[in-house]
């Protein structure tokens, strides 16, 4: 969706995206990690959306360390937290990795 492979200007894009909503990337797996309120519910399910999970309250999931904001070592900041606790909406969230797979789609990838 950000028509590029360059991890920076895809870091801009989700930032626009997402409305500043805190995201991370590990790199090793090249997986990306929008926080959400613990309360937020997905509404699909495997079959909907292959490839996505919601890690809900009963999950833990490490985070980088907020100082690491370019895209090298194991993990990073795509678009690193204003203030603690700041978290993606729910809305923007769930509509980004709707848009997201419907793009992936027309081109014919895989998650």
């Amino acid at each position: 969706m950000a028509g590029t492979d360059e991890l920076t200007e895809v870091d801009v894009f989700l930032g626009q995206a997402l409305d500043g909503g805190p995201v991370f990337m590990d790199l090793h797996s090249n997986l990306y990690y929008l926080l959400v309120p613990g309360s937020f519910s997905w509404r699909w399910n495997d079959r909907d959306f292959p490839g996505v999970e919601c890690l809900g309250q009963d999950h833990f999931l490490g985070v980088p360390d907020i100082r690491l904001t370019v895209p090298r070592g194991r993990s990073y900041w795509c678009v690193p937290m204003d203030s603690p606790g700041e978290l993606c909406n729910s809305g923007d969230a769930e509509r980004f990795v709707g848009a997201a797979y419907r793009a992936r789609q027309v081109e014919g990838a895989r998650w």
